[in-house]
């Protein structure tokens, strides 16, 4: 394969995760969102959980040539320069820093956490099966139709103030100091998730089932942590990761709104379709709502225990049409682009590679150096850094599309 002009858009063929918390399609028929959005049928109960648009090596996009198709992370490691761009080729970079995704959940994801830099080098040579990339994991999500989630600990004040009247938990946590000081809260916090996250399923399942009672007799008024905590109970009967309900924030956010999840922060995803960009790696750390591996003392030793409400991102505005986040992390940004009916957008490469994901309409991409190409709903594009700039007209009613790129201004 030789290609001697790289100033050009590449159509990607993007693989799909079918994992069990995915949406699954609908008791009317309606498909999940992502069979839906990239037009494919969904068989009765097949969940559709992640679409997969980089050039990770565990299911890397596939780059459509005029000679046929070739994986994206061959491709940018034989040609990192006009793909990469030479910003990040001089920065060492032989590979894309960033995973763009789709990812759609009906179930609730596991209570995880994602490693740094220097503890995800240090699982993954420990072992490799489990941690299958030497990467740290911030990521950011981006809500497409909502997100409800876990995310980060909650103010200890706030915990203890829940624990208290419901006798199962307050019993369970009493041999913990009942009032911490400001300066003991990081120190109460650490010792009251050790505590939950070593207890076992043959005590754990009493537990949450003596809470349930509490939490649906007549007459108790049910917060969103109680209501949080029986959705969780009705899936996982046993699971010490359904009392996250009263630990981690629920967050509850509205399209367009977004959440940066840096390394050693808690959460779980619980219901919602979000686009999701993070760095270039797979790894996980998990401690419960999952029947998948645990690692429990890795978890314990390295969550941060900050115990705030995460930051919404609304996104900064940069033209009226374009809004974009930018988390704290050089791997990536992301931006949001909506172009109205017989409306053009021009944008520039930065010098670095970006990866498209139209989520609305169909729209015409033009550059200098290439006939132009019709993107639709569902299609995913690889814009190499050598194409200084790309022209977006909308051909229907309204275009919408996310770009992801790297973040050098981090």
């Amino acid at each position: 394969m030789t290609i001697t002009d790289w100033r050009c858009l590449f159509r990607l063929e993007c693989g799909v995760r079918h994992y069990a918390w995915g949406e699954r399609p609908g008791p009317d028929g309606a498909p999940p969102f992502i069979a839906d959005l990239i037009g494919v049928p969904a068989a009765p109960g097949e969940p559709f959980a992640e679409l997969w648009i980089g050039a990770h090596r565990q299911m890397s996009a596939k780059v459509l040539l005029p000679s046929g198709k070739l994986p994206l992370d061959r491709l940018i490691a034989t040609h990192p320069g006009p793909l990469l761009g030479r910003r990040l080729v001089e920065q060492g970079k032989t590979a894309l820093p960033f995973l763009l995704k789709v990812l759609s959940c009906e179930r609730p994801l596991s209570v995880q956490a994602h490693p740094d830099a220097k503890l995800a080098a240090a699982l993954h040579a420990r072992d490799p099966v489990h941690y299958p990339d030497p990467n740290p994991k911030p990521e950011l999500a981006i809500a497409l139709t909502g997100l409800e989630a876990l995310c980060q600990f909650r103010p200890v004040a706030e915990i203890i103030a829940d624990l208290r009247p419901r006798p199962p938990l307050a019993d369970f946590f009493g041999p913990l100091p009942p009032d911490p000081g400001p300066h003991d809260s990081t120190k109460w916090l650490r010792n009251a998730w050790r505590r939950l996250m070593e207890l076992g399923p043959d005590e754990c399942r009493p537990l949450l089932h003596k809470l349930s009672e509490v939490v649906r007799a007549p007459g108790w008024r049910q917060t969103p942590q109680d209501r949080c905590f029986r959705r969780l109970h009705e899936r996982y009967a046993k699971d010490r990761g359904v009392l996250a309900a009263y630990f981690l924030n629920f967050v509850k956010l509205e399209r367009d709104t977004g959440i940066f999840l840096a390394p050693d922060e808690p959460h779980a995803y619980l219901k919602g379709t979000i686009v999701e960009c993070m760095a270039n790696s797979d790894n996980v750390v998990r401690a419960g709502l999952t029947t998948k591996f645990t690692d429990t003392p890795v978890l314990l030793d390295m969550l941060s225990y900050r115990d705030t409400p995460p930051h919404p991102l609304h996104g900064a505005p940069i033209t009226p049409e374009v809004r974009r986040y930018i988390p704290p992390t050089p791997d990536f940004q992301v931006e949001l682009v909506r172009v109205g009916p017989d409306r053009t957008v021009t944008a520039a490469s930065e010098g670095m590679i970006s990866l498209l994901v139209v989520t609305r309409g169909t729209m015409e991409m033009r550059t200098a150096h290439s006939p132009p190409l019709a993107a639709c709903r569902g299609t995913a594009w690889l814009w190499p850094a050598a194409l200084d700039s790309v022209e977006f007209r909308a051909d229907s009613p309204g275009v919408e599309f996310f770009r992801a790129m790297p973040n050098p201004n981090a």
